[in-house]
């Protein structure tokens, strides 16, 4: 591995980590497998705390099914990595034993093969890997202060699994007085954090770090590439602790899947602003409004099979189990209604207590009022709604009385573009 620069920052947990080459003299589980990154690594001089155990300490990994679906198979992060350091992405095909995609964009481009990474300064600080500033200007934000610009999603999101957490320890030490193991294996499960659209992953690393169970789905094979040097840095592979039998206290399952009303069934990929890795998307609209406001058209470069959160909610036997989900994002450039049409049965059943969105202006009026629809007959109220740091002002004035009128007031932009919507029973 060339080291392209080194970012120094003070560390309490661990001092002196200036090398790659020494890594795997250290005892932070976090880094062991850094090798494995791609070829130029940007990195903060810190560690992060992971505990291991033969046992699982807080739940049971071994709760996640083992999919019979091909379209349902988790990425193998530390395959995925070694695949993109040997330059052998380019040969997958999305009929392998273990399924990816073709490459989206060029990820042979030299660009792609530097990661600037750093630690956090969120509460439960985590390692981040992000796109090179000139590919991605946005993101590498967080490269430079060390947190995300939507301050009020993060927020939202930390503070829900947060109470998710606190709340099942106190549940945890109830258990001496529960005699049934099925009591006693529903205190151990954790909160479920549905990342639809994840881009680099900021919010699942970050919901991870709040103690979430987080299921990750990107179809941009280069931002899946930075999620999963993140998810190795942190130690968060849930596929290397299976495979190990070492249960870490916090994991990711990640998918390099869009995600649907439709299972299974391919859908063509646009790259609407190239020079944007999270600029992409599956939306024919979204495709016909840039092409009508810029020179340059949308660039159709492939189709990916798509998924649906209803099925992956019966492969994991969710809906007979009922677990906690205690938020799903959703981020998916203009898909979004889909995406709530392929996920009734979560809905429908409460077991999803908080759902966030962007809602443009220019999305289609309809798609607004059938996300709204699904929504409010399941039992969903708007609570909060905000611009570009996220849903941080609350909507005033109760609930609405029909579904009809809260959707009036989005359509007619009484709202800001982020939404977020709370079940009624909080």
């Amino acid at each position: 591995m060339k080291l392209h620069h080194l970012r120094r920052q003070k560390s309490s947990a661990c001092k002196g980590l200036f090398l790659p080459f020494l890594l795997s003299a250290l005892s932070c589980v976090s880094l062991i497998s850094l090798y494995l990154l791609s070829n130029q690594v940007l990195l903060s001089n810190s560690c992060i705390n992971n505990t291991f155990s033969t046992e699982n300490p807080f739940h049971d990994i071994k709760s996640i099914k083992q999919s019979t679906d091909p379209h349902l198979q988790p990425v193998d992060c530390t395959s995925l990595l070694q695949d993109f350091r040997n330059n052998a992405i380019a040969n997958a095909n999305d009929n392998d034993a273990t399924p990816r995609p073709p490459p989206l964009l060029d990820i042979q481009d030299k660009r792609y093969e530097k990661s600037h990474i750093t630690l956090t300064t969120t509460p439960h600080p985590f390692y981040v890997s992000l796109h090179p500033k000139e590919l991605d200007p946005v993101r590498y934000s967080v490269f430079e202060a060390r947190k995300y610009y939507e301050s009020g999603l993060s927020q939202a999101i930390s503070d829900v699994f947060d109470r998710k957490r606190i709340g099942n320890y106190h549940e945890q030490q109830d258990t001496r007085t529960r005699s049934s193991p099925t009591e006693r294996s529903a205190v151990k499960n954790r909160s479920i954090f549905l990342d639809v659209g994840a881009n680099v992953g900021w919010f699942s690393l970050l919901a991870a770090s709040h103690g979430a169970q987080v299921y990750t789905f990107e179809p941009n094979i280069v931002n899946m590439v930075r999620y999963c040097e993140s998810v190795v840095l942190n130690g968060w592979d849930v596929q290397q602790q299976q495979q190990q039998q070492r249960y870490g206290s916090r994991y990711v399952v990640p998918y390099l899947k869009g995600v649907s009303d439709v299972h299974g069934v391919q859908q063509t990929f646009y790259a609407v602003d190239g020079t944007n890795p999270g600029s992409y998307s599956f939306s024919k609209n979204v495709v016909d409004i840039w092409n009508r406001k810029h020179a340059s058209d949308a660039k159709e470069i492939g189709s990916l099979t798509m998924v649906s959160l209803d099925v992956l909610a019966e492969e994991q036997g969710w809906l007979e189990t009922r677990p906690s989900i205690g938020f799903l994002k959703i981020d998916v450039e203009g898909l979004e209604a889909a995406v709530i049409r392929g996920a009734t049965k979560l809905l429908q059943g409460g077991m999803v207590e908080n759902v966030a969105m962007e809602l443009k202006k220019e999305q289609k009026e309809e798609e607004k009022r059938e996300i709204v629809r699904i929504l409010y007959t399941a039992g969903y109220d708007l609570y909060k709604h905000g611009r570009y740091k996220g849903p941080v002002n609350s909507v005033r004035g109760g609930k609405y009385k029909t579904w009809e009128a809260l959707a009036d007031d989005i359509v007619n932009g009484v709202y800001a573009e982020n939404v977020w919507f709370r079940i009624s029973r909080y």
